[in-house]
């Protein structure tokens, strides 16, 4: 009986995610306490996201994730602005800069390329014969996409108004 073993692992992380974890590593010699703080925070958010029903599999997700932990940092900064608490308010506001870097390094789909892949998803169902439904626009659309990072808010507000219009 013989025995394959992979020499190189094989990861189904997502690269943004991987490049968290290298951070924490670099946060950790370089002695930068506030990207650590946030580097950490977000790391067990995305743990705990993985105990749950829901782990994260995207980078997408991984972006949504920050979004909300940076809106979260903003009120918080505001906070601690009212409250008079200026050294809180600072750590806060070097936390949203570490989120919104990590935010801005992932490429999202542009809403234009959005507004394209739904409206040529409409026309091909169209000449399938099946109805234009939001849903189906939507699966056809993501088939379509094949995985890149999206913004769902994006995808649903464009298909309800492209859904719209064709069926006018």
């Amino acid at each position: 009986m013989r025995c394959f073993y992979a020499t190189t692992p094989v990861t189904s992380e997502p690269p943004l995610l991987l490049r968290i974890r290298s951070d924490l590593k670099f946060a950790m010699r370089e002695k930068d306490k506030n990207r650590l703080i946030a580097v950490r925070g977000v790391l067990a958010e995305i743990t705990n996201f993985s105990k749950m029903n829901k782990p994260v599999t995207t980078d997408a997700q991984i972006v949504a994730m920050l979004r909300s932990r940076a809106k979260l940092s903003q009120s918080a900064a505001a906070d601690f602005s009212t409250a008079k608490r200026d050294d809180l308010k600072e750590k806060e506001e070097a936390q949203i800069a570490v989120l919104q870097e990590y935010i801005k390094s992932v490429k999202m789909v542009s809403e234009e390329e959005i507004l394209t892949l739904a409206t040529e998803a409409v026309k091909r169902l169209q000449l399938e014969g099946k109805g234009i439904y939001m849903g189906s626009v939507i699966k056809s659309l993501l088939e379509a996409l094949d995985g890149k990072p999206v913004e769902m808010a994006s995808v649903s507000r464009i298909v309800r108004e492209v859904v719209r219009v064709h069926s006018e």
